[in-house]
């Protein structure tokens, strides 16, 4: 299932009619949803998939759901890319308390990573 809901994913993110785009993130939400695991960094990737689906079709709040849940999970492999796009999300959403806390997050736990060099941008800009 998870496997299909990449191939529905990426079809979307290569489709040019809205009309089909749409349906194949559908399609890629019907199959990511059947994914059940044991495995945390497996579940934490299945949330972070959804959150992607939902946010390209408009459902914002769906979409930080999402992420938010796949952030309770145990995932050193994408957790850095998954805290920024819930921050960028909560920002969107005028979540800035939670928004600072995740480019906080990212400052603290990724110090020498590639996307906590312009971090402090992102501080500021909510902070201000």
């Amino acid at each position: 299932n998870y496997f299909l809901g990449i191939c529905y994913y990426n079809l979307a993110e290569n489709e040019k009619k809205e009309e089909e785009k749409k349906e194949y993130y559908y399609n890629a939400i019907k199959y990511f949803d059947k994914c059940k695991s044991k495995n945390e960094s497996f579940s934490s990737r299945v949330y972070e998939n959804l959150g992607d689906a939902f946010w390209q079709i408009g459902q914002e709040e769906t979409a930080f759901e999402y992420y938010q849940n796949a952030l309770k999970y145990e995932n050193n492999i994408s957790k850095i890319s998954l805290l920024k796009k819930a921050a960028q999300l909560a920002k969107r959403l005028e979540k800035n308390q939670l928004a600072l806390d995740y480019y906080n997050q990212i400052k603290s736990d990724f110090p020498n990573s590639i996307s906590a060099k312009d971090i402090d941008k992102y501080i500021n800009e909510i902070s201000n």
